[in-house]
């Protein structure tokens, strides 16, 4: 029985993001392969989002890096009650993170993200009198041929369109 809950805390602190309590990097390696088979087995959308926080360093650097954790923390929270439980969300470093919506199209994907965007903003978090924190959130639903890195690359070069657009924005 206790080596049984001491396997259980140590999977969870492997999987887990110990600040924003989000699963990590390992988590959505782990199951990004069997969520694409899924979406081709049965023909349904899978649709990634790349998220980066805007002027992050900012807060960092001015307000300090315990000023910046809150921050994670509280855009983690926010991120984790506008998601689908069954949505992946994790936390893949830094102040980036990454969702993965199931039987979820780009159209959908979109109003979700537009959602992540405004909630972030509501947050009102200011490095200075015009340095306020933001996110930027690219999107791309999986491809019929395409392969993982593929996908990756291509909502990633969203998530740096949003970024060059003027940040604080979705891009699809």
């Amino acid at each position: 029985m206790r080596r049984g809950l001491e396997y259980e805390a140590l999977f969870e602190r492997a999987s887990n993001d110990p600040l924003t309590g989000l699963a990590n990097r390992r988590v959505f390696d782990d199951r990004i392969d069997g969520l694409i088979g899924s979406a081709r087995r049965y023909d349904r959308p899978l649709t990634l989002i790349l998220m980066d926080l805007d002027r992050f360093k900012d807060i960092n650097d001015n307000l300090g890096h315990q000023a910046g954790d809150e921050v994670l923390v509280a855009v983690a929270n926010v991120l984790r009650h506008t998601v689908r439980s069954t949505d992946l969300l994790v936390r893949i470093g830094g102040d980036e993170f990454a969702l993965v919506l199931e039987d979820t199209d780009l159209k959908s994907a979109r109003i979700l993200a537009e959602r992540l965007c405004r909630g972030v903003d509501k947050l009102n978090v200011w490095a200075g009198k015009s340095i306020k924190l933001g996110i930027s959130l690219g999107l791309a639903q999986l491809g019929e041929n395409e392969t993982l890195k593929q996908w990756l690359e291509r909502t990633d070069d969203m998530l740096y369109h949003a970024k060059a657009e003027g940040r604080a924005r979705v891009c699809s």
